[in-house]
């Protein structure tokens, strides 16, 4: 599986990752079903969910309730396999029962906005955070790039109490994670949110530009983990620097500027800097501290991204913060960029001619299992105070 990361400095990551977690054979009317379990034997909802969304997400089947609902809470394999197994034939409260909490979409406004978020399973401890992420996303995103970004199994959202070294991250579809998941740590800024969510839209669009996914995919848009593989060790860095700094452009370009933005901008000049590309990409739409979404962010990112500071940095480097930052400072007195993106993405393709498939690292390789993703925490936390 390949995943994109936004680090927080401090701790490693705490808790169950969809695409890790072991799994338990259980057999139903003659056919065996891997489902997946945690540490308890139990099933975790947001396998529930990815479940649900794989084998269709029918509206239909959410409006109505069946004769037998089956309690998610420490529900075992042998408890769920019936529903694992068709969907249709009982329900999973709050998944697929009448107006299921996961899919509720009361608080957004438009009705095509309301029907491309009903795709999106939101996995949270609270209604209201639920919402709050839902509402985000419908100022950051149009409903018509919502519809890509929901077609087929879609995407789920979950949140969880630490994300330990992370404020968010995203899994994508390939490599056993059949349903695209993004995992954010409760109350993290709109930054962040919007960060992660960018991962998964450039996954759905056309190959070989700035604003789309870096890394090597199949013609079903999953990743292709073969022809990764295949790349060389500073191939999967540049990749992955790649990925990092445009979708960090782009979300910048649709959230409002941010007191204490992604730690990726430590490399690129600090606060200064994300100042300067956060005004750059600004000045295409009106209003102090405008966004843009759809389309004309889209054409910001490809028009200005060379120019950016985050552009010029190499933030995934080893170096301290203030070597990457002179780099910077170098780049931009030479009218240069860092010697990463199309050059190195070109080669890789050329020597992987074949059938495209969009690669996943797998975890035992030295892969990115979790490539750092949405914008990397900073020492503060994305309440306003500092993190703890």
């Amino acid at each position: 599986m390949i995943g994109f990361r936004s680090r927080k400095r401090g701790d490693s990551a705490k808790g169950d990752v969809p695409g890790t977690w072991r799994t338990e054979k259980v057999r139903w009317m003659g056919r065996s079903y891997e489902i997946p379990v945690d540490a308890e034997g139990h099933v975790p909802m947001d396998a529930m969910v990815m479940r649900y969304q794989e084998m269709g997400n029918s509206s239909r089947d959410k409006s109505r309730s069946s004769s037998r609902i089956i309690y998610p809470r420490n529900a075992t394999p042998m408890d769920i396999v019936q529903w694992w197994a068709d969907p249709s034939s009982c329900d999973v409260d709050g998944i697929d029962t009448k107006n299921p909490r996961v899919y509720d979409v009361s608080g957004i406004k438009g009705r095509e906005m309301r029907r491309v978020q009903s795709r999106i399973g939101v996995i949270t401890p609270s209604q209201e955070e639920q919402r709050r992420i839902r509402t985000i996303i419908a100022n950051a995103f149009t409903a018509e790039e919502l519809e890509e970004m929901t077609r087929g199994p879609s995407f789920v959202i979950r949140t969880v109490a630490d994300g330990g070294r992370a404020y968010g991250y995203y899994l994508m579809n390939g490599d056993g994670v059949k349903v695209p998941i993004i995992t954010l740590e409760e109350g993290v800024s709109a930054d962040s949110v919007i960060h992660e969510t960018v991962h998964h839209a450039r996954t759905t669009r056309p190959k070989g530009r700035t604003t789309s996914c870096a890394y090597p995919q199949k013609a079903d848009g999953s990743f292709d983990m073969k022809t990764y593989l295949k790349l060389s060790e500073q191939e999967k860095l540049t990749l992955r620097d790649a990925e990092e700094s445009a979708t960090t452009a782009e979300a910048t370009a649709r959230s409002h500027t941010d007191p204490h933005p992604s730690g990726y901008w430590d490399k690129a000049g600090g606060h200064e800097a994300y100042l300067a590309d956060r005004k750059t990409l600004s000045s295409h739409c009106k209003g102090k501290d405008c966004t843009l979404k759809g389309l004309p962010a889209i054409k910001v990112v490809e028009k200005e991204y060379d120019g950016l500071n985050i552009a010029k940095a190499i933030i995934l480097s080893n170096k301290p913060a203030g070597e990457s930052v002179k780099e910077v400072r170098n780049a931009q007195s030479e009218g240069g960029k860092k010697p990463l993106t199309a050059a190195v993405k070109e080669d890789a393709e050329k020597k992987t001619k074949g059938p495209q498939k969009r690669t996943n690292p797998n975890k035992s390789k030295s892969s990115p299992t979790k490539t750092r993703d949405s914008p990397t925490k900073s020492n503060k936390n994305p309440r306003g105070g500092p993190k703890k």
